[in-house]
C-alpha cells in the first residue's frame, strides 16, 4: 500500500515538472493589419482626400473662369514682386512681358498640386483637430510664396540664362516643391503629435 503511494506521487511529480516545462501555447494569430491600423488609415484617407481634389481639379477647375483668374493673380503679384526689384515688366491676364523675356504663367505653375499634397498629408494623420487648420493656413501660405518665389525665378532665368530655363522649370523646381511639402508636413507633424504630451505635463505640474 505504501509502495503504491510512493509510485503514485512520482507520478504526479513528473507529471508537474513536464507541465513546468511546456512552452506557452501560441495565441491566435492576429490579422497582419491589427498592429497597422493608423498606418492604413492615413494611407486610405491620404489618397482619398489627394484624389478628390484631382477629380475636382481636372473635372472643374482647370479651365474655368476662377482657375483662369487665379492665374493672372500670381502673374500680377509676380509682376509687383519684379517692378519692385527693377524690372520693367507688365502683366495681361497670365503674361509677364518685359524687355527680351516674357513668361505664360499656366496650370502647374500654380502651387495647387503641392497645395493639395500638403493638405492631404495633414488631414490623414491621425492627430488632434485643432492642430490641422493652422498647419494648412500656415502651410499653404508658405508655398505660395514659394511659388511667388519660383514665377520671379523663371522670369530672370528666361532673361538672363534662356538654356537653363527648361531644367530650372520642369527639374529643379518641381523637386524643390515637393519637397518642401513634405518638409512642411514633417515640421507640423512633429508639433502636433507632441502637443498632447505638453497638455498633460502642463496639468500635472499644475496638481
Amino acid at each position: 500500500m505504501t509502495k503504491h503511494r510512493k509510485q503514485h506521487k512520482r507520478r504526479r511529480r513528473t507529471t508537474a515538472e513536464a507541465d513546468s516545462g511546456r512552452k506557452p501555447e501560441r495565441q491566435a494569430a492576429e490579422p497582419w493589419f491589427q498592429g497597422k491600423r493608423p498606418v492604413l488609415r492615413f494611407v486610405v484617407v491620404f489618397g482619398l482626400v489627394l484624389g478628390l481634389f484631382h477629380a475636382a481639379f481636372f473635372a472643374h477647375l482647370t479651365g474655368a473662369p476662377l482657375f483662369d483668374r487665379y492665374l493672372a493673380a500670381n502673374a500680377e503679384v509676380a509682376g509687383m514682386i519684379l517692378r519692385a526689384v527693377g524690372y520693367d515688366t507688365t502683366v495681361e491676364d497670365n503674361v509677364i512681358s518685359g524687355r527680351g523675356a516674357s513668361i505664360t504663367i499656366i496650370r502647374g505653375c500654380d502651387a495647387l498640386q503641392p497645395i493639395a499634397l500638403f493638405v492631404a498629408a495633414v488631414v490623414a494623420l491621425p492627430a488632434g483637430f485643432r492642430t490641422k487648420p493652422p498647419g494648412v493656413a500656415l502651410g499653404v501660405l508658405a508655398l505660395l510664396a514659394l511659388n511667388m518665389l519660383r514665377i520671379v525665378s523663371l522670369y530672370y532665368c528666361r532673361l538672363n540664362h534662356p538654356r537653363a530655363f527648361d531644367i530650372m522649370h520642369y527639374d529643379v523646381w518641381q523637386a524643390v516643391f515637393i519637397l518642401a511639402a513634405i518638409l512642411l508636413w514633417v515640421v507640423w507633424a512633429q508639433r502636433a503629435l507632441r502637443r498632447p504630451e505638453r497638455t498633460i505635463d502642463e496639468s500635472a505640474e499644475a496638481v
